[in-house]
């Protein structure tokens, strides 16, 4: 080596040291330097390329890669460097170019195939990109960041099953913030609440200013209806970055939930404002509504605001091109107008309109799913094909009132099928498995669940709770089976294109009822349904534990269902009467905006009456209906009557006071008195209702009478096995319509 060349390497070899000291000036100095005295030194010019890249200059790194590679063109470090200079230009092409040619020269090169999936992922090649990152895991299989990326990119098309381990490993190969994040994430759209806030909080005691976990914990928060909590985490990681347009969506959900419906609406309407391209920001701004209502007058102008911004959407959801369809198609799976039906007018019509929407919306993201199916019913040659589908089946009140329609068909005759597209799963949802044919727990995106159940060629499809989850208003506007009904797991029509008949009980339904439908109804015997008794053995010591000085009377709804109007009768009980009423605290910023409501009415006639109004805490299922035993009487509620919490006063054997409804919702509870015996405890109107909590309560023998009448009864309500016996043959007669009958139908 000549002394020339030693000086230059010693330069080099000091450049190379500030550079890794960290002392970027000097070091660049000393790579010009060297470059200067040897223009073809390629390892100068790479790392001088390397370094203005780190100083955010990357049209000059690239300048300074192409030295490099010009002096060496099988450089593919360099290659692979020239590929991230790109793409910190947006330059996406060129970077594939240089990620791939790096590959080329050397194709087990991990960090190449990574970069190279990371710029695919950038341009929208998620194929590509994911190829790319699975050459790198082949290569490296433990590193910890493609393992992320890989997972992410998963993660990011609702392919959770293959996402999480992968995300999972890479925390266990590096626990650090951005691992912790990642899993956090996963954990949500697993719908493990608990776990993913737990994860954010772990990332927050660390780094409290990491806005990702922030807006992780709000997120898991607001799904797992606490909704204040999701508030406050959400507004700090949007002080973070107060761009991002997740948070803010975020926020303004939960806003809702927490009853702070002007900001939520106007934050809304803002972020639709900023992006009009945003099919799913479009719908929420106009389909906002109050969580409660602090007046009949609010009401009424935020259901016509409704109305108006249904209109306009239905007007501006374009249809014409791959990107609008992939918009709406958004939009359909993730809202849902959950609210209006909280309502006390009738909201079938509107309901329609959004049904038809949705329908529209869906048919053109997946055509070849909305039509008609392509076999014959019963061209199988077997039992009947009964393919049930929900996201609720787990201890819920669907599975409470429906399961017995699952599990209680002949499967001698037919052969039931069963779909649970919810994450979570418990006991309930093992015993429904064990008692059918066929289970499939399918937690993915609704398209990909009716592929599904589409192949599996059913005869009938029953969808048990549309209007629960945006999901199964996806699946109801598609044709999955020749004959398609839904069960009142949300009691209201669906309003959905290919749901042919809607599955009432004969004592919900008035006899014009059939002009609330957009679907053919269907009254089975009763209340159309074989529910379950509650669980025993509770502890009612949560109200012993109570003052009872005076007689407790509970409401046991949610306070959604607490309408200006019921409000008025509460207080006409607490002004007539020496009792104390209870009402349950399910969500405690809705509960306050109720409790003060009902106490500025109270304040105008008597400030004192309304301590004798008490929010209580919820408790377990058992040890609440253990407690409904010892109360004086339960109020049910007008307009949106009680479903299970109606089935636990019945089990609980004390007296439920209802309202005479004229629609479904507002029916159920009334129907389940008929059954067992005691319609004397349905009151006319909300002046029959008040004076007859006036005459229980002054007739201690009456309420035991009622009550030993309600024990009595409790067998033909929980024991009666006419809905489903009438179903099944229900199903058969329509099918034998479309198919003719069949050996197994005899």
């Amino acid at each position: 080596m000549s002394v020339d060349a030693r000086a230059i390497e010693q330069l080099f070899q000091q450049a190379l040291a500030l550079h890794r000291e960290g002392r970027a000036g000097l070091a660049e100095s000393h790579y010009r330097r060297v470059v200067k005295l040897a223009p073809r030194h390629a390892d100068a010019w790479h790392l001088l390329g390397v370094l203005v890249l780190q100083q955010g200059k990357p049209a000059l790194a690239v300048k300074y890669l192409r030295a490099a590679i010009d002096a060496r063109p099988d450089f593919a470090q360099a290659w692979n460097n020239l590929a991230l200079a790109h793409k910190a230009q947006d330059e996406l092409a060129a970077a594939i170019r240089a990620a791939e040619h790096a590959l080329a020269l050397r194709p087990e090169y991990a960090e190449a195939s990574f970069n190279l999936g990371l710029i695919h992922a950038i341009a929208g090649d998620l194929t590509a990109a994911e190829s790319a990152y699975r050459s790198a895991l082949r290569i490296k299989p433990e590193d910890a960041g493609t393992l992320a990326n890989l997972g992410n990119l998963l993660r990011a098309q609702a392919r959770l099953g293959e996402a999480a381990p992968l995300l999972e490993r890479a925390l266990a190969q590096r626990a650090d913030a951005d691992s912790l994040t990642n899993v956090a994430l996963l954990r949500i759209d697993q719908a493990r609440f608990a776990d993913a806030r737990r994860l954010a909080r772990q990332v927050l005691s660390a780094d409290p200013d990491r806005a990702i976990a922030w807006q992780a914990l709000g997120i898991a928060a607001r799904l797992e209806h606490d909704a204040q909590a999701a508030v406050d985490a959400l507004r700090k990681a949007l002080h973070l970055v107060p761009d991002d347009v997740t948070t803010q969506i975020e926020l303004a959900l939960a806003l809702q939930d927490t009853g702070a419906y002007e900001e939520a609406r106007q934050r809304l309407a803002q972020l639709a404002r900023r992006w009009p391209e945003s099919t799913r920001l479009r719908w929420l701004a106009a389909l906002v509504l109050p969580a409660i209502p602090l007046d009949p007058d609010m009401a009424l102008r935020t259901r016509a605001d409704f109305e108006v911004g249904l209109g306009r959407i239905e007007r501006e959801t374009l249809l014409d091109t791959p990107a609008q369809i992939a918009a709406a198609l958004e939009a359909a799976s993730s809202v849902v107008p959950f609210h209006l039906h909280y309502q006390a007018q009738d909201n079938g019509g509107l309901q329609r309109r959004f049904g038809a929407l949705v329908s529209r919306c869906i048919a053109a993201a997946a055509p070849e799913l909305a039509r008609t199916c392509d076999w014959v019913p019963r061209a199988h040659g077997g039992r009947l094909r009964v393919g049930f589908v929900s996201s609720h089946l787990h201890a819920h009140s669907v599975t409470r009132f429906f399961g017995g329609l699952i599990t209680g068909l002949d499967r001698t005759r037919c052969e039931s099928f069963v779909w649970h597209t919810g994450e979570a799963s418990d006991d309930t949802s093992a015993a429904i498995a064990a008692a059918v044919d066929h289970f499939e727990h399918r937690f993915a995106p609704p398209l990909e669940v009716a592929r599904a159940i589409r192949s599996a060629q059913l005869d009938v499809l029953v969808f048990l709770d549309v209007g629960l989850d945006p999901a199964m208003q996806v699946l109801g506007s598609l044709r999955l089976a020749p004959v398609q009904c839904a069960a009142y797991g949300h009691p209201v029509t669906t309003g959905l294109a290919h749901v042919d008949y809607f599955l009432s009980g004969e004592l919900l339904e008035a006899p014009d009822a059939q002009h609330g439908y957009s679907e053919r109804l269907v009254p089975l015997p009763g209340i159309g349904a074989q529910p379950e008794r509650p669980p025993g053995e509770g502890d009612g010591a949560w109200l012993s534990a109570l003052a009872h000085d005076l007689p407790w009377l509970l409401c046991l709804q949610n306070p959604l269902k607490l309408t200006p109007d019921f409000d008025d009768v509460l207080i006409e009980i607490l002004l007539g009467h020496e009792v104390r009423i209870g009402v349950f605290d399910i969500s405690p910023p809705i509960t306050a905006l109720w409790r003060a409501r009902i106490e500025s009415r109270l304040a105008e006639r008597d400030a004192t009456a309304g301590k004798r109004l008490h929010l209580l805490q919820p408790v377990s299922h058992a040890d609440l209906v253990a407690g409904i035993a010892r109360a004086t009487l339960v109020l049910d509620t007008p307009h949106f009557s009680g479903g299970s919490t109606s089935l636990d006063a019945i089990a609980a054997a004390t007296p439920v006071v209802a309202f005479k409804g004229h629609r479904l919702r507002a029916s159920q509870t009334c129907a389940m008195l008929e059954i067992v015996g005691v319609p004397e405890l349905i009151a006319r109107d909300a002046s029959d209702y008040i004076d007859l909590v006036g005459r229980l309560l002054s007739a201690p023998a009456e309420r035991a009478r009622l009550g030993d009448a309600l024990r009595a009864g409790g067998p033909a309500l929980f024991g009666d096995r006419a809905p489903v016996v009438a179903l099944q043959a229900f199903l058969t007669a329509e099918v034998l319509k479309l198919s003719g009958p069949s050996p197994a139908s005899t």
